[in-house]
């Protein structure tokens, strides 16, 4: 059962969940082969049968006669839940010796067999419980696994995500950089521009300043010539009208004569 929001806020989470819900079909529990009785004998007892035969090889390698011994030997003596049974004879029906000692032989064997079965069984339980909580652990382990595989899977979208965006910064970033170094090559050009402008306006400045200098020192000469040439007008005019005064007197002179 996969819970789902259908806000669009959240399309994000929803596919992060869809994948992990379709990671997880794909989840698979081993089941443990059983080992193959080969020797139809338990593991405890086949292992000592597999070393009773390498000590019977050994025997053989250094010359000892082993054909009369029988393989049962060994593979009894490793382990048994009964004792050597005692070697009793019946003498009649009245025989209760032996039948209390054969009795007292039976109870004991039968309170170690319930022993031993009991102390198995709790083993028994102990083992199969520590094979529960290790198989319990382990599909834990898987399910966390899962989860991190699906978050590494999401993780990695946004990594990929912000590293397109980064790309993308970074082309803007350049293009930016080439425009703004375009501009700066305009505005170096027109800064250039203006400096001439301003250089060659200041050397126009300069001429109209000299150049009215040098129509002041001119006006200035014309001015001066103009009244020295107007003082010697004066002067001859005055000159003449001197003259004609004496004239004119010389003849008034002449008349009152």
């Amino acid at each position: 059962i996969v819970c789902v929001n259908p806000r669009t806020d959240d399309y994000d989470e929803n596919m992060h969940v869809m994948k992990f819900s379709e990671m997880s079909q794909e989840v698979q529990v081993m089941k443990p082969t059983p080992l193959r009785n080969i020797d139809n004998l338990p593991s405890g007892r086949r292992q000592a049968n597999q070393i009773f035969k390498r000590a019977m090889a050994n025997l053989n390698d250094m010359g000892s006669n082993t054909e009369n011994i029988p393989i049962e030997i060994g593979v009894q003596a490793v382990y048994s839940l009964a004792s050597q049974f005692p070697n009793l004879c019946v003498h009649g029906p009245d025989d209760e010796r032996t039948l209390k000692t054969l009795m007292m032989f039976l109870e004991v064997e039968i309170a170690k067999r319930k022993k031993f079965e009991a102390e198995s069984d709790v083993k028994a339980k102990d083992f199969r419980q520590h094979l529960v909580e290790q198989e319990k652990e382990l599909l834990m382990l898987r399910h966390q696994n899962a989860l991190l595989s699906a978050d590494l899977v999401h993780y990695k979208e946004k990594v990929q995500t912000f590293e397109s965006q980064i790309v993308k910064a970074e082309v803007e970033a350049s293009n930016a950089k080439k425009q703004s170094q375009g501009y700066e090559r305009v505005i170096k050009r027109l800064q250039d521009e203006i400096q001439d402008k301003e250089q060659a306006l200041s050397r126009r400045l300069q001429d109209r300043e000299r150049d009215k200098q040098r129509f002041q020192s001119k006006m200035a000469l014309t001015a001066e010539k103009i009244s020295q040439q107007m003082e010697l007008k004066m002067t001859d005019q005055k000159r003449k009208l001197e003259s004609e005064m004496r004239q004119k007197d010389k003849k008034l002179q002449q008349v009152k004569r």
